[in-house]
């Protein structure tokens, strides 16, 4: 079940969408840009060694930590999980054949 605060992102990204302009993976981290309502925002998505997350926008700057990712960082990682899945689907297929 959803907090009060992820359900009133959820509902926020619904009402009010945004693009995912760029994404870049460098050094165990998820870099993108993302068109928001009002600006550009740079959300950013550390996979290793530890996991962690920001983004420029109002809403992390000032609860992100407490209630995690805003709509902009979500935005980037479907994006990101959606592009790398061919990928991740190709090297199964590589390693289901080199193992059976």
């Amino acid at each position: 079940m959803l907090g009060k605060a992820e359900t009133g992102r959820a509902k926020r990204a619904e009402e009010k969408p945004v693009e995912v302009l760029d994404v870049r993976a460098v050094d165990g981290r998820v870099i993108g840009k993302v068109q928001g309502v009002e600006s550009v925002y740079h959300p950013r998505i550390t996979v290793a060694p530890r996991r962690a997350f920001s983004c420029n926008c109002p809403d992390s700057v000032h609860r992100g930590r407490r209630v995690g990712p805003c709509k902009h960082g979500q935005a980037l990682a479907r994006h990101w999980l959606a592009e790398m899945q061919p990928e991740v689907d190709r090297l199964h297929g590589i390693l289901l054949g080199v193992l059976f």
